[in-house]
């Protein structure tokens, strides 16, 4: 590593660095170090990718929105709205979220929804996944999230025009 930027890191940032960046987990302990060592603005990139990665994680919006009102409030308007939504409307409880897969949740629970997609998908039904997203109708922060939401789901089912279109 001589000579690049990892040579100005906290070894134990630029080894997780190194190691990827495809794991919500992984991406959080890296914001960690990076913000352990004074290096604010690689710590927000970093929660952005984690949050990126599951944006129906009201905890992980939560945390972002918090360090970028501690950072001077810098990132775009969308993107922060959809943070305090999702954040606010994030609900955990488990009752909640197991009677939710058994009927269609209410478009401000976004904890059950989460689970629902996430219990269709990994069942394989894509479609219904990417039904249930497209004929809700969603609060305004949440619209980009959930049309991002079922073009995954379209491109995991195969339809790669359909995905198209949303994205």
């Amino acid at each position: 590593m001589s000579g690049t930027y990892f040579d100005t890191l906290p070894r134990p940032l630029a080894h997780g660095l190194l190691m990827g960046a495809a794991d919500k987990g992984h991406l959080l302990k890296c914001m960690d170090a990076a913000l352990a060592a004074g290096l604010s603005g690689l710590g927000l990139e970093l929660l952005i990718e984690a949050w990126l990665l599951d944006p129906l994680d009201g905890h992980t919006a939560q945390a972002l929105a918090d360090l970028d009102a501690r950072g001077g409030g810098s990132l775009p308007k969308p993107l922060k709205s959809a943070c305090k939504a999702v954040a606010a409307l994030f609900k955990s409880s488990a009752a909640r979220t197991i009677r939710s897969t058994v009927r269609t949740p209410e478009p401000t629970d976004v904890g059950a929804w989460r689970t629902l997609l996430t219990a269709l998908q990994a069942q394989g039904d894509e479609a219904r996944a990417s039904a249930l997203v497209r004929d809700t109708k969603w609060p305004a922060p949440l619209v980009p999230l959930m049309e991002l939401q079922a073009a995954h789901a379209l491109l995991t089912a195969g339809d790669v025009q359909g995905a198209e279109a949303r994205y």
